[in-house]
């Protein structure tokens, strides 16, 4: 829960993940492999936006949880160069975060 927010203190990370398709029953499957999340809809741009809610979800849960960390190295998650190179489809995840420095009790973490 945000319980102040000042004005120009929004910030946003991207997550950029991979995606694979499949289909089932008609319906289309969108999964995040690294991390194992899944959803679906009926077309593709249906099944990613319904994904990268589903990851939003996952990301902002984990961090409010204190186990951001914890979860992306049990995925297997861990450091990478810059510039890496992927073949495989991608998905951008905005992760909309606030700063509370202006906020006691949220320093406390």
């Amino acid at each position: 829960m945000i319980l102040y927010m000042a004005p120009g203190q929004h910030i946003q990370f991207t997550v950029r993940l991979p995606v694979e398709y499949t289909e089932d029953g008609g319906a289309i499957i969108a999964h995040t492999p690294g991390i194992d999340v899944a959803s679906h809809g009926a077309s593709r741009p249906e099944a990613l936006a319904a994904l990268v809610e589903a990851m939003q979800l996952w990301f902002m849960s984990c961090y409010e949880r204190g186990q951001l960390d914890a979860a992306l190295k049990e995925c297997g998650f861990a450091s990478l160069a810059e510039g890496s190179d992927s073949s495989a489809d991608m998905i951008d995840v905005p992760l909309p975060f606030a700063t509370l420095q202006n906020v006691p009790e949220a320093r406390a973490y």
